[in-house]
């Protein structure tokens, strides 16, 4: 007689994203032919005013195709400026948008590819990992409202490591710290499909080792390379994952309050660690095993202090009348995350933050 085993398997579900990667040196040289290969004739050029050099290459090589150019991009994507461009863009015909720099570009040309159906060519310049993803969010009453649309999705990601050579030294560490918490948002997921498991703790990895060297000399081309692999890893992690506590909090502090967003990424993520792992340290073990330390969130602060991001909430500039209203503002909605989430909890993170308590 046959004995039939109840085993419990973990569930989950997962959107395989469609994308055209191109990493490398020189890749630059690339746009112009994965332009032609989408088939676009009017192109929408959008980039940060620090990715001025790369995006000027780029318009050369396409030439007269591109029939617009936005070069003033604010953080946090204000719903009025993709209005303002989606408006132009209609009137001008455009079929597909190049984004050029940081995650406000290509945030603000995912909001502009959900009003109107065209595809992107994103050239990432920083760590955010925004490329990869079907996410995109938009501020509107001081509120930052995450989205989730295939439709933005770029559909050719250029990943050129020249491009990161000199990069500010504070926006690497803020950027790569930002990639560095997409990783660690993914590996306590509750339903974590195992290949991104393996995406979140390659790029944890990667940006671990390689940010303090890169940090330390912004021509290194090895640590550039090591750390742009992490943020392509991180930017999958995060379209397979989803958001949880942490993300919600960098988007309140950055909506409503126009705090930075890779810099808030960066200081926050060890409280929250911190505050999860009081509540439910199991959630976290995938975190340990990745990082290789039974105390993750000490790791990560001290990479923080290590490389010169400002360690404080205080330090980014959130007044002390803010903090409990953020904590207000945040529990409004629910999240999903493994440990307890409530106002109290929220609170706590915050003025922990706040100050540089606990993990100083």
């Amino acid at each position: 007689m046959l004995t039939t085993l109840s085993l419990a398997v973990p569930r989950f579900s997962y959107d395989q994203p469609a994308a055209r990667i191109i990493f490398g040196r020189a890749t630059l040289n690339e746009v112009s032919a994965e332009v032609e290969r989408l088939g676009a004739r009017r192109v929408l050029l959008v980039a940060t005013r620090s990715a001025a050099g790369p995006a000027g290459s780029a318009a050369t090589s396409l030439g007269e195709r591109i029939v617009l150019e936005v070069d003033r991009v604010r953080q946090h994507v204000p719903i009025e400026d993709v209005r303002r461009v989606a408006d132009r863009t209609r009137s001008e015909d455009v079929d597909a948008i190049l984004a050029v720099g940081g995650g406000s570009a290509i945030g603000l040309a995912k909001g502009v590819a959900h009003e109107m159906h065209v595809p992107i060519v994103a050239v990432p310049t920083t760590y955010a990992g925004s490329e990869m993803t079907p996410v995109f969010g938009v501020t509107k009453n001081g509120r930052k409202l995450p989205q989730r649309d295939p439709a933005v999705q770029p559909r050719t990601v250029i990943y050129d490591v020249d491009l990161t050579l000199g990069l500010d030294t504070e926006l690497t560490a803020a950027s790569g710290l930002n990639a560095v918490a997409h990783c660690v948002e993914a590996l306590y997921a509750s339903d974590l499909p195992a290949i991104i498991e393996a995406t979140a703790t390659a790029g944890i990895q990667n940006l671990l080792t390689a940010l303090p060297r890169a940090v330390a000399g912004s021509e290194d081309v090895g640590s550039r390379e090591q750390c742009l692999r992490g943020a392509h890893l991180a930017g999958v992690s995060l379209a397979g994952a989803g958001m949880s506590l942490h993300h919600h909090l960098c988007h309140v502090l950055g909506g409503a309050f126009a705090l930075d967003h890779a810099r808030t990424h960066a200081v926050l993520l060890p409280f929250v660690l911190r505050a999860i792992d009081s509540d439910e340290p199991a959630a976290l073990d995938r975190v340990r095993r990745a990082i290789g330390s039974d105390d993750p969130a000490d790791v990560i602060r001290k990479v923080v202090l290590e490389i010169g991001i400002p360690g404080t909430l205080a330090d980014l500039g959130l007044q002390a009348r803010q903090v409990d209203s953020a904590a207000e503002l945040a529990s409004r909605h629910p999240v999903r995350c493994p440990a307890r989430v409530d106002e109290t909890v929220i609170r706590s993170i915050l003025w922990s933050a706040w100050k540089g308590d606990h993990l100083a």
